[in-house]
């Protein structure tokens, strides 16, 4: 059967959160940062690379086009993969992979070649950024407490923005052209591999699910330690032990021990074989879309509903966004300016955001988050079109609905 990850494994918050500060340090904003690096800094380098190689301004989009297409079947493995052998290595494989393809463009000469090599190594670079994003957010979110995954999720999105301001600084303040601006962001992405490699410690929710109890509980007495000498575990019984009665499931401190404490913590399930696994994990695409995956209550046919919509939601999402923000040039002079306003503009909506998911629900937030910005982009339409006059308000309408729709 496919993995049932404990939902209620807590790290309680009477530390400091000296642990959660490093997680957001090193994974929601260090190799977050490999995502502007890896594919937007296209839009500041496209000129140089087009006139350094000797090609077209066709043949560079082209390539620009690809980190996306190899984005696809790079997002596709890399769920099963992570959740047969790690998000922890997962993640850092991919992120690793990502630094090696950026590298590797700094080496490309003008030739007859040079098209296809920047078009592999930029599909290559896509396909790495693709594999490493949803392992990473998930050993993010899965190393803390349920009630503070809408906050983390936010920090993720604030990773991203740092990283694409970090992207502009250095296309700002260093010489040497897209070569050593590549090569930065390679070794960026390696010190923060070789950070999160040392100061994070696998999933503790995967460690469980897969079997490994030792290494779980060797993982939350690791995130402990660092959290405070007054931080203390604490777990629900009923997450990890399915004899516990269901109601514990919804009491968070049903369950509680010293760090010392082996005897006091359930066992979790079986190990099993990560190839046994991997295999498994595999067949989930299959097993969502057909007959196979039906449990017989309409759990199925809900997780494939929600999938779908969130597909169409991001795809919807990735055509606005992406057509603006390579179009960004057309918009003024300051094309870097525009680069970072343009992401900047995702920080109002994240912390509403994920105050809305913890306060609210995740359900709640999102489907509040979508009818505002539904409605306000309806409602610019209709003020910009022309179809709705309301005389000399019409500005200040603009602005509102715009603001609205940027935090939906």
């Amino acid at each position: 059967a496919p993995l049932s990850f404990p939902d209620e494994l807590l790290l309680a918050s009477k530390g400091d959160g000296g642990y959660n500060k490093q997680l957001i340090a090193t994974i929601g904003v260090g190799l977050h940062c490999v995502l502007p690096m890896a594919t937007i800094s296209s839009v500041l380098l496209d000129g140089d690379i087009a006139r350094s190689l000797e090609l077209t301004s066709s043949q560079v989009v082209l390539s620009d086009s690809l980190i996306f297409g190899g984005w696809v079947p790079g997002a596709a493995l890399s769920g099963p993969i992570s959740d047969a052998l790690g998000r922890k290595g997962t993640s850092l494989a991919f992120a690793a992979l990502a630094a090696a393809a950026m590298a590797a463009q700094t080496l490309l000469q003008p030739g007859a070649d040079a098209e296809l090599q920047l078009c592999a190594l930029r599909a290559l670079a896509g396909f790495a950024v693709g594999g490493y994003l949803a392992p990473a957010f998930s050993w993010l979110v899965e190393s803390v407490e349920s009630g503070e995954r809408g906050r983390t999720g936010t920090a993720w999105t604030l990773g991203y923005v740092v990283g694409v301001a970090f992207v502009a600084l250095l296309h700002v303040a260093l010489p040497g052209g897209w070569r050593a601006e590549e090569a930065a962001y390679s070794a960026c992405v390696v010190a923060a591999i070789g950070a999160s490699a040392l100061l994070v410690t696998e999933s503790p929710r995967w460690l469980f699910a897969v079997g490994d109890r030792a290494g779980a509980l060797d993982a939350l007495r690791s995130a402990a330690r660092r959290s405070g000498p007054d931080a203390e575990l604490r777990l629900a019984r009923a997450a990890l032990d399915e004899s516990a009665p269901p109601d514990d499931a919804e009491c968070l401190d049903a369950f509680g021990c010293e760090l010392g404490d082996e005897d006091a913590f359930p066992a979790a399930r079986p190990p099993v074989e990560p190839r046994e696994l991997l295999a498994t994990q595999l067949g989930s695409w299959r097993r969502l879309f057909s007959a196979d995956g039906d449990d017989g209550d309409g759990g199925a046919d809900g997780l494939r509903a929600t999938t779908l919509s969130l597909a169409c939601l991001q795809l919807a999402f990735n055509v606005a966004f992406y057509a603006l923000l390579y179009s960004s040039a057309s918009l003024s002079d300051a094309l870097v300016l525009n680069f970072v306003l343009l992401s900047a503009a995702d920080v109002p909506g994240a912390v509403v955001g994920g105050w809305a998911a913890d306060a609210l629900g995740a359900k709640a937030a999102t489907v509040g988050s979508l009818f505002l910005a539904g409605a306000s982009i309806t409602a610019l339409a209709l003020l910009k079109g022309g179809v709705v006059d309301i005389g000399g308000g019409a500005e200040a309408a603009t602005a509102a609905c715009t603001a609205v729709a940027l935090v939906g």
